[in-house]
């Protein structure tokens, strides 16, 4: 499949191949390397090497032979798809959905969904998650369809040119409008899949604003510094206000199967343009049924 093409501007005349690729196109050795082994560097149609010179409008074309993802089983079932292109697809995840199979989770996750779904029109069904939000948290997440749209997403993630917010429901009334939560996360000792708080932690950082103070809860929206497993639920439950029905950081709730918690919106540069793209889920039912009595 065909990953970019790129004209040459008149000031990159007599630039290598390599120059163009990791300069202008920002991409990985590694990336490279897999171009090369399947004949994907082509100028102006025709094959070419690393250290070929380009002249000012030749066009250069990458194009991969896209591999299937190992151990993943298409399965069909309905996604709520929230934006499509050609570059990548954002889906509002139901809580109770696991992003992509792992150790004992083989089949019945978003991740068969997608492939099957891709597989269906046309691709190859390979797995580009960009990111993953927890198994019981709804909300939106990305996946890109190639590896060029994959290596420009993550990027963007890691050098924090995404932003991502999100909407909880956390026990208590909060007293103060906004503020920062600025503690490092590490693992729980005696507990693999729990984090807490940690000097020796992950540095971890958390936004949050009061969007509606109820009788015994309070709303929030939350924006990411930094993207830690569990940071909502840790940063909230060590400030003392854990999210409602989280039973790893507070206690159940008798109108909740999972904790409140819901990746709202997304924003990103997006892999071929670089301009913002804004993605938003809503609110889902289990959530608005209490904030809303």
């Amino acid at each position: 499949m065909e990953l970019t093409r790129y004209r040459v501007p008149s000031e990159q005349d007599g630039m290598t191949v390599w120059a163009v690729l990791r300069n202008q196109l920002a991409l990985s050795r590694l990336m490279i390397r897999r171009l090369k082994l399947v004949d994907g560097l082509l100028v102006n149609g025709m094959p070419v090497k690393t250290h070929h010179r380009l002249q000012a409008g030749d066009e250069l074309r990458l194009v991969a032979a896209d591999r299937p993802s190992e151990g993943v089983i298409p399965e069909a079932m309905p996604l709520d798809i929230v934006y499509e292109d050609d570059d990548l697809l954002a889906l509002n995840k139901p809580a109770g959905l696991i992003v992509h199979p792992t150790k004992g989770e083989y089949v019945g996750t978003l991740g068969n969904g997608v492939s099957h779904y891709l597989m269906a029109h046309g691709h190859s069904g390979r797995l580009h998650p960009v990111h993953r939000i927890d198994k019981e948290t709804s909300g939106l997440v990305l996946f890109a369809k190639h590896e060029l749209a994959h290596l420009r997403l993550a990027t963007a993630m890691t050098e924090g040119n995404v932003q991502r917010r999100y909407w909880a429901l956390a026990e208590g009334v909060l007293p103060v409008e906004r503020g920062r939560v600025d503690w490092p996360i590490g693992r729980e000792p005696e507990h693999g899949s729990k984090r807490r708080v940690d000097p020796q932690g992950q540095n971890a950082l958390t936004h949050f604003q009061v969007v509606r103070r109820f009788e015994a809860f309070t709303q929030l929206d939350l924006l990411l510094a930094t993207g830690r497993t569990h940071q909502i639920r840790v940063h909230m439950a060590h400030l003392g206000y854990p999210l409602l029905g989280d039973p790893f950081y507070g206690w159940p709730h008798p109108r909740l199967t999972r904790q409140a918690l819901h990746a709202r919106s997304l924003t990103v540069p997006h892999p071929q343009t670089g301009k913002a793209l804004d993605l938003v889920a809503p609110l889902p039912e289990d959530l608005l049924a209490l904030v809303d009595g």
